[in-house]
């Protein structure tokens, strides 16, 4: 037992040196062009912060962009061969320039999606972290000690958030780190700027414990009043963008109005 606790642990291969196969057709089809985009630099710092919200890697990213910039590629001869099925014959500088233009806008189509898909799992972040301190914080008002409310807080959540927390404060209590410090990493892990602000706060408080009542509860108002500001400037972007669809009909009416008495006055002229 203890030659096998002495045994030193394998090292961790990072995640754009994984040999592991990557999920998903796109990223099955470009895994061969993976070296070479990772050479060039690829992909971008904050491309790699999305990646480690989402718990996913570097390979995952680049073999789908090799593919869908591929794809690009193929997209534009097929446009030619249709438009040459139809009897149009298309300019090679446009058919050169269309490739281009096609391959490099799916080229960065993935890392679009991974942003947004990382922007919606870090509201999902702030959000259980409200949550978080919530229960912590009423927890710690029931006369629980600081450790204990952070630990009930985070056992009543579900979801991949509370699961770290969990796991967390789990390595904070086994190997006696300070739990600021543990949040600190994490913060760094999820890229949360408010798990990171808690973070501080916790470890300018120190162990009193109406300090960090106070600073729970502060924490946790702030976080209340940036998720109601977030969802405030959603519905005004929402009834924005509703205007559009009718604004277009509205012209479109208006052109099929007056199109016929401006092609009268036309003729009239002629």
């Amino acid at each position: 037992m203890l030659a096998r606790l002495s045994t030193p642990a394998p090292a961790v291969v990072p995640a754009c040196a994984s040999q592991g196969p990557v999920s998903g057709w796109s990223a099955r089809a470009g895994w061969r062009f993976v070296p070479l985009l990772a050479k060039s630099g690829l992909p971008t710092a904050k491309a790699r912060r999305d990646l480690s919200v989402l718990n996913r890697s570097a390979e995952d990213l680049l073999a789908q962009q090799a593919a869908t910039g591929a794809a690009g590629l193929i997209l534009a001869p097929v446009a030619d061969l249709w438009f040459d099925a139809l009897g149009l014959r298309i300019p090679s500088v446009f058919l050169v320039l269309g490739t281009v233009a096609a391959a490099a806008l799916m080229f960065w189509t993935p890392v679009v999606s991974t942003a947004a898909a990382a922007k919606v799992a870090r509201a999902e972040t702030r959000a259980a972290l409200a949550m978080f301190l919530e229960l912590a914080g009423t927890s710690f008002a029931a006369g629980g000690g600081v450790e204990q409310s952070l630990h009930d807080a985070a056992a009543i959540g579900d979801g991949p958030t509370f699961t770290k927390l969990r796991a967390a404060l789990a390595e904070a209590r086994l190997a006696r780190t300070p739990v600021p410090a543990v949040f600190a990493r994490l913060a760094h892990e999820l890229d949360s700027a408010d798990l990171a602000q808690l973070a501080a706060s916790l470890a300018l408080t120190g162990s009193e414990g109406a300090r960090i009542k106070d600073a729970l509860a502060a924490k946790a108002q702030v976080l209340r009043a940036s998720q109601l500001a977030d969802v405030q400037a959603a519905a005004e972007a929402a009834t924005e963008r509703s205007g559009v669809p009718i604004g277009l009909m509205f012209l479109a009416f208006m052109i099929a109005i007056g199109f016929p008495s401006v092609m009268k006055v036309l003729a009239g002229f002629n």
